[in-house]
């Protein structure tokens, strides 16, 4: 993040989730367990890469007074913003298994997909008012 930005390395995170996110919606039931748990390990690290960014950015750009109200805020809107997605992905995933398991999980992951798109735009944001900002 030093050498090149929160926003540059944010946005790296971001696609990455983004490119390993589509395969989860277009994997057969059947596959081995191999390239699910490598998927699983590259879409980890790409997320670790899209979010903590944001969140030491957000603390760099608070005075010293106003940290204990910024992390406080900052760990609120992660947890709400995390159940609220997962009851959100629980919910499409429900209203889908009447299609069958497989077409169930396939738009489910096409929703994270898109909801990692979205995610995109703020992480372009970021990296825009870093350039900006930057002497």
């Amino acid at each position: 993040m030093d050498r090149f930005g929160g926003g540059v390395v944010c946005l790296c995170g971001g696609l990455g989730a983004v490119a390993t996110t589509v395969p989860f919606a277009l994997l057969d039931l059947h596959v081995d367990n191999v390239p699910v748990q490598a998927l699983l390990v590259v879409r980890g690290v790409a997320i670790a890469a899209a979010m903590m960014p944001p969140t030491a950015s957000a603390y760099r750009a608070v005075t010293a007074e106003q940290l204990p109200d910024a992390t406080t805020q900052v760990n609120i809107l992660m947890r709400v913003g995390g159940a609220l997605g997962g009851a959100l992905l629980a919910v499409v995933l429900t209203g889908g298994l009447a299609h069958g398991t497989g077409p169930a999980f396939h738009t489910s992951f096409w929703w994270l997909t898109g909801a990692s798109v979205l995610g995109l735009g703020g992480a372009l944001w970021l990296a825009v008012t870093e350039r900006r900002a930057a002497p």
